[in-house]
């Protein structure tokens, strides 16, 4: 799907992108005054160290602002921000996907139905009220839409992936380049209002099933000890061990519609057999982003920490 392709291809260009938060002005500085002396000197000098950092500060925030954009714990749900619209007029509501649309109606008492996910729905409310509101131009289909009935007047808005527009209604023709972090809302997708939980070790790992690349790794335990494939050859118990207090904690970044990601290709798996004989499978798709039952994971560090295990095993596997 496109929308996963947005989002990397404008993460690793950095390519200016028509809509995105105004880069800022100028400052043009002149000076005129005489230097009769060392006392006006040092403090002509002074002023001009000064303004150069000024000058430098606001360079940067200009670089920044076309590059990487605003950092995104200044954009995401900021109270402090001017709303596009009061959430409390809002009577209307869908979040409709690919494979699923979500609608709900406020009531004549201000209930929303159905009265399941009001928490998650009025969150939601919240951060769509705060996207902002600069003029922008999608050039792919909407992956995602979402319509709202705000004082009787409908908005419509579209997600492609890197930006969230609104296509109708009186706010038409604009939205925002997406934080990653706001991104993450949309990429959710149909898994908005679930609430996943990932537990990557309800009991104890016996058995480890690893495919990195080419090469395959069957890590058993026993007695406290790791072998590879039950051989006596040696392997670095310590790195596994290691390895497994990552995978029981591992922070999850975010959870993903599998349908917003292009990749049906596995780079890796990891399959996971448990003391209670039941397994658990994460097949990995790209990066740190891995497939779980119908869940997209991207977990942060894993990759990491794979590439660390992977180059321990071999180490300990040469002859």
């Amino acid at each position: 799907m496109r929308p996963w392709l947005n989002w990397i291809e404008y993460q690793t260009t950095n390519l200016g992108v028509a809509g995105s938060t105004p880069a800022g002005r100028a400052i043009f500085l002149t000076f005129n005054a005489p230097l009769r002396h060392n006392k006006s000197f040092m403090r002509f000098f002074i002023k001009l160290i000064f303004l150069i950092f000024l000058l430098a500060g606001v360079l940067y925030l200009i670089y920044s602002l076309k590059t990487t954009g605003i950092r995104p714990e200044y954009l995401f749900l900021d109270s402090a921000a001017q709303k596009s619209f009061n959430t409390q007029d809002v009577t209307h509501f869908e979040w409709r996907t690919q494979s699923q649309i979500f609608s709900f109606d406020k009531t004549s008492s201000g209930q929303w139905q159905p009265e399941k996910n009001q928490n998650t729905l009025k969150k939601l409310l919240d951060f769509l009220s705060q996207i902002q509101l600069n003029n922008v131009q999608q050039t792919t289909p909407a992956a995602l839409e979402v319509i709202l009935k705000v004082q009787n007047e409908t908005w419509r808005g579209s997600w492609d992936g890197l930006s969230f527009v609104w296509i109708d209604g009186p706010k038409k023709g604009m939205g925002e380049i997406l934080s990653s972090k706001k991104n993450q809302v949309f990429f959710r997708g149909r898994f908005i209002f679930d609430n996943v939980a990932i537990d990557l070790c309800p009991t104890d790992p016996k058995e480890i099933l690893l495919r990195m690349g080419s090469k395959n790794y069957t890590l058993l335990q026993k007695n406290g000890s790791w072998t590879n494939n039950g051989a006596a050859l040696k392997i670095d118990s310590d790195a596994i061990k290691k390895w497994i207090r990552f995978l029981c904690n591992a922070p999850v970044r975010a959870i993903i519609d599998p349908a917003y990601n292009p990749s049906r290709q596995s780079s890796g798996a990891i399959t996971i057999k448990y003391s209670d004989g039941k397994p658990l499978s994460l097949t990995r798709v790209e990066s740190d982003l891995f497939l779980i039952d119908k869940w997209g994971v991207i977990f942060d560090g894993m990759t990491h920490e794979l590439d660390t295990l992977q180059k321990a095993l071999e180490e300990t596997s040469k002859p």
